[in-house]
């Protein structure tokens, strides 16, 4: 039996909201570099939205690859340390994109690492055979979109 048809009902249903709810998790990645506000609520840039969802996203990434491991038959310590860096990582590159709104290019190069810390983290996530087969998949797409829509955001913003 392959891992694509060991899903339950329940799981097939779970699989389908996590896709919708990840699509639409992506307008933040894709919206700003395209439409380029220059001025959000609270005096924010798109590029500094940008970042700083992106640095939300990878707390959260971290947060679920912390759960799987601490729930696991026999809890993974290493991965549960582990899952700190996408937040920290996160944490400091949205640092550098606030601290340099007045640089486009100290936010483009917070921009840039941010797509790197997502293509690390995806290709962690791929890599986690305790993660179901469709929600490596789904990591897969989700990645692959919102590495390149930080690397446009930060090629945009001067990279």
């Amino acid at each position: 039996m392959s891992e694509t048809s060991r899903q339950s009902p329940a799981s097939e249903k779970q699989a389908q909201l996590l896709t919708v709810l990840g699509v639409l998790g992506l307008v933040p990645f894709v919206v700003p570099p395209v439409l380029g506000f220059e001025a959000l609520a609270g005096g924010l840039d798109w590029r500094t939205a940008q970042a700083l969802y992106g640095a939300t996203i990878l707390g959260f990434l971290g947060g679920v690859r912390a759960a799987c491991a601490a729930f696991a038959q026999t809890p993974r310590l290493a991965d549960i340390v582990l899952s700190m860096a996408p937040p920290l990582a996160g944490y400091g590159l949205a640092a550098v994109a606030i601290g340099g709104r007045g640089s486009p290019g100290a936010t483009g190069q917070a921009l840039f690492g941010l797509a790197i810390a997502f293509a690390v983290q995806g290709v962690w996530d791929l890599g986690a055979k305790d993660l179901p087969y469709w929600y490596r998949r789904l990591r897969l797409l989700l990645t692959i979109a919102a590495t390149l829509a930080l690397i446009a955001g930060g090629l945009r913003a001067g990279l």
